[in-house]
């Protein structure tokens, strides 16, 4: 026989399996396969072989006896209830510690806490620890409130988001309405009509969409976002062209706090994993954390630390004072541009505008 006995970490016996060799094998070498055992849970297993054919003459030998030891894909797996409070979780022996847990977010144990950004959050009690920056979106909610009570519904992206989706969502609601009003006076939808419809609350949504994904959203995104919220997305995609909001490359036209001749205080700053940059780019110097970190710097910072880099650290490099959009834009391009001919790939920014290459314009 080959036997397998089963213990839990505290020895405690779980269960017991065997595979018996069959007198079809008389004579001869046979393979002899115990059943798989799927562990669920930590322990121990022993194996051992056994020869016990009562009142039988029969020689069995054994050789080549293996032992495989199958490591599941999974690393790691949490479930929860709607607001992060962990009801099942998983973790395999000896493996990485998994920091981002709820909603993608840092999970930080030593307070119970998971940092979202701009504040942190307690799951058992559904609230966040600090007052929303952003609490005059929503004046009728406590400035804790996680998601408005409903997480199955909303998002909270960074601390600060959820008053944001609700401008989105109100937003996306005039336009839905107004659109379909001329949809059923007219029986069709094109650029020109939908123009009036689109032109200022679309921009809305557009511009509220780019703070909440901290200015990450191309074309596509946009627009795929009011399609989500309005299902017209392709509707205003062709009247967002024909009113110049976008360009041929997809890039904001009109977008104010995008425009290149809008004007503010900028810095560079760069991401870096021990002596490798990873990332440059620039950022809003007043738009900072309560510990007076830049936001985007932040932001980039945990990106990285979630694509692998574990020890990716942010610092400013250069001030740029009060510039224009555009010639900050230059600045991150002209330090892109330096890196990438010292041959530092930047592996975190993936701007496809030529400017940003090494043989790119000055």
């Amino acid at each position: 026989y080959i036997n397998y006995l089963v213990f839990d970490k505290e020895m405690n016996f779980v269960t017991a399996s065997f595979t018996q060799i069959t007198a079809a094998s008389n004579g001869t070498m046979a393979l002899v396969t115990a059943t798989d055992y799927i562990a669920d849970r930590e322990g121990y297993v022993m194996v051992y072989l056994s020869n016990e054919t009562q009142g039988s003459e029969l020689v069995v030998s054994w050789d080549d006896l293996e032992v495989y030891h199958g490591k599941t894909n999974v690393v790691s797996a949490d479930s929860y209830y709607p607001f992060g409070i962990t009801f099942s979780s998983y973790e395999r022996m000896a493996s990485t510690v998994q920091r981002f847990k709820y909603n993608n977010k840092e999970f930080h144990d030593e307070i119970g806490l998971y940092d979202y950004g701009a504040r942190f959050y307690e799951p058992s009690i559904a609230l966040f620890t600090s007052i929303d920056p952003r609490a005059e979106d929503y004046y009728s909610w406590s400035p804790y409130n996680y998601v408005g009570g409903n997480p199955i519904k909303r998002i909270d992206i960074n601390g600060e988001g959820w008053g944001l989706v609700v401008k989105i969502a109100k937003s996306a609601y005039k336009v839905s309405k107004r659109t379909y009003k001329i949809y059923k006076k007219t029986g069709k939808l094109d650029a020109k009509s939908i123009g009036k419809s689109l032109k200022q609350e679309g921009l809305d949504i557009l511009d509220n969409a780019l703070t909440l994904l901290d200015g990450q959203l191309n074309a596509d995104d946009a627009f795929a976002t009011i399609d989500l919220l309005t299902g017209f997305g392709g509707e205003a995609k062709k009247a967002s062209k024909a009113l110049g909001i976008f360009d041929d490359a997809g890039d904001a036209k009109k977008l104010n706090k995008n425009a290149n001749n809008a004007e503010g205080n900028f810095v560079l700053y760069e991401v870096k994993d021990g002596g490798d940059v990873l990332k440059v780019g620039k950022a809003n110097a007043d738009d900072v954390m309560s510990d007076g970190t830049v936001r985007r710097l932040r932001t980039s910072e945990r990106k990285a630390q979630k694509e692998g880099y574990t020890n990716a650290q942010g610092e400013v490099v250069k001030d740029l004072g009060t510039t224009t959009t555009g010639k900050a834009k230059e600045a991150e391009a002209a330090r892109v541009r330096n890196h990438r001919s010292n041959g530092n790939e930047l592996p975190l920014n993936r701007e496809k505008d030529k400017r940003y290459q090494p043989n790119g314009d000055s």
